[in-house]
Formats: structure tokens, sequence, C-alpha cells
């Protein structure tokens, strides 16, 4: 993992049912490696093409993670992904910063439109998920409006965060999801609105 501050909570995430996991915003599979170590299947989805391309052909013999090309947005049908520089920043957002306490702009070099998905649709094809992870650089409350099934209440998630605490704050009243530790960035140049969060199911739910 290249993210190694997040390793309290990747072993929160395989602790329990570790069935399938969902990876929403793979890029090029660390977080699809892990877990295939941990959960007995992985649905990891991307949708910037150059990240796929790499995901698909280190999966390609790998029985236990399949790969899918699109975007997960609110709604199934079709979405533009505003292709950045580097893959890491591919989002559905048109206007998307890098994270830095400046935050600067990261430029669109290109627009691709893609499939778009649901996480219900995906719940549905796959099959309900103990995990879902969700790094889409600012699209996290798009990811999370599509999340209507009951079984997204009984999951656990990790999402990183870029400046869109208030959408998905809104989404996760909306789940009925109000158990949340907030992960802080542990970089000093990181922008306080850039951070994780990690949510497990509680009693109630």
């Amino acid at each position: 993992m290249n993210e190694p501050w997040l390793d309290e909570w990747c072993q929160k995430a395989s602790r329990g049912q570790c069935r399938l996991m969902f990876d929403i915003g793979a890029n090029t599979g660390e977080w699809s490696e892990w877990g295939r170590k941990h959960f007995a299947q992985v649905i990891a989805v991307d949708a910037d093409k150059r990240a796929f391309g790499q995901l698909e052909k280190r999966f390609k013999k790998v029985d236990a993670v399949t790969t899918v090309y699109a975007a997960v947005d609110h709604s199934a049908g079709h979405a533009a992904v505003y292709r950045r520089e580097s893959p890491d920043q591919t989002s559905l957002l048109q206007v998307h910063p890098i994270g830095g306490v400046g935050q600067e702009a990261a430029p669109v070099t290109n627009v691709d439109f893609v499939e778009a998905v649901t996480l219900d649709d995906l719940a549905v094809k796959y099959g309900a998920p103990d995990f879902v992870k969700v790094d889409v650089e600012g699209a996290e409350g798009h990811v999370l409006a599509g999340a209507t099934a009951s079984c997204f209440r009984r999951c656990r998630w990790l999402i990183e965060i870029h400046d869109r605490s208030r959408e998905v704050g809104e989404q996760l009243e909306r789940m009925g999801i109000d158990a949340v530790e907030i992960i802080k960035h542990p970089m000093p140049d990181a922008h306080p609105q850039h951070f994780w969060v990690y949510m497990e199911p509680g009693d109630g739910r």
C-alpha cells in the first residue's frame, strides 16, 4: 500500500465478513491487490482508460479480482470523465483541485464519455459488499448518491474526501450512517478539506 497511514483502518476493514469488496476508483490496483488478500472477491472499477489498462493487465489471470471499466455515478447511463495529466487526478468533476494547501487546479487534458453505473447496479450484479473503498477525486457525493440499497448501511466504508465533506455528509445522513471516524491527512502541506472517513455498521443498523 502506498498510504501506510491507513493501516489501522485497513485492519478494521478486513475484520468480520470478508466475502466481497468494491474498489471504486481502483486506479492501477494497489487497493485491489490488498483486497484480494483479505476478501474472497474484489470488484475493481475505474474510469480512466490509462489506469484501467494497467488494472486489467495486472489482474487478467486473477480470478479473485473482476475489473470494470466504468464511472460510478449517481445514475446509470454515460458520464463525462475529465482526464488530467496524471490518472491519479482524473475525476467526474470538471474543476478539481490537487489537494495541497494552495489548492491549485489540475488542468483537464481530455474528456472521455464512458459507461456509468451506480453502486446499486454493482450490488445487483455482484452481490452485497462487505467493504467499499472510494477514491474518486472529489466525486464522492456522486458515488454515494447511487447507493440506496439497504446493504450499504450494513457494510464497512473507507472514503477519501476532496473538498466535498458537505455532500458526503448529506449522503451518509440519508443512508442512516452517523458513526464516522475522520482520518486526517498526515502530510503537512495537505489541504484541511482533504482527508478520509471510515464507517462500519453500528448496533442500530
